[in-house]
């Protein structure tokens, strides 16, 4: 097994758990929108904490200019299109917590939720790359996607039956 597919499945396990808790959380009446804003909070005091000790202890820099030089010296791209990336990024994964939010908020399974934006996140980022990236792909490549969208009108149909 590859060092990154261990990643993605222990990202894939941290971000199951989390899902529970918010479905916990929003069966039990939170509203789905406080939830967000407490995220973000949380999310935002992870980054600064991150930051502080990126600047301290990884790269043992003082200067913030210097820091700034460390983080981006291997990139070729403009400060403008990093900035335009990061922010549009950004408020992508933001729209996606609020939309998975709500579907996880009034599903009957947050796994039907997770299923479904997972699958959709794979199918994307794959039509994305192929066609944007240079990306490429085989017949196993396109028999997993077939597989992806299989399961997904599985859970569909039959996840409406008792």
């Amino acid at each position: 097994m590859q060092i990154w597919s261990l990643f993605a499945i222990l990202t894939g396990m941290v971000i199951g758990l989390g899902n529970s808790i918010k479905k916990y959380l929003l069966v039990n009446g939170i509203n789905p929108y406080a939830l967000i804003i407490m995220n973000a909070i949380i999310y935002s005091i992870f980054a600064i904490i991150l930051y502080a000790y990126l600047i301290k202890k990884e790269f043992n820099v003082t200067d913030i200019t210097k820091f700034n030089k460390v983080l981006f010296n291997n990139c070729t791209l403009s400060k403008q299109t990093i900035l335009l990336a990061v922010v549009i990024s950004s408020t992508l994964f933001m729209l996606a917590t609020i939309l998975f939010t709500q579907s996880i908020n009034i599903s009957p399974n947050p796994g039907y939720s997770a299923s479904f934006a997972s699958s959709t996140s794979v199918i994307t980022v794959f039509l994305i790359s192929v066609l944007l990236l240079n990306g490429t792909f085989n017949i196993y490549t396109m028999a997993g996607i077939f597989l992806i969208l299989t399961g997904v009108v599985l859970i569909n149909v039959f996840s409406k039956k008792k």
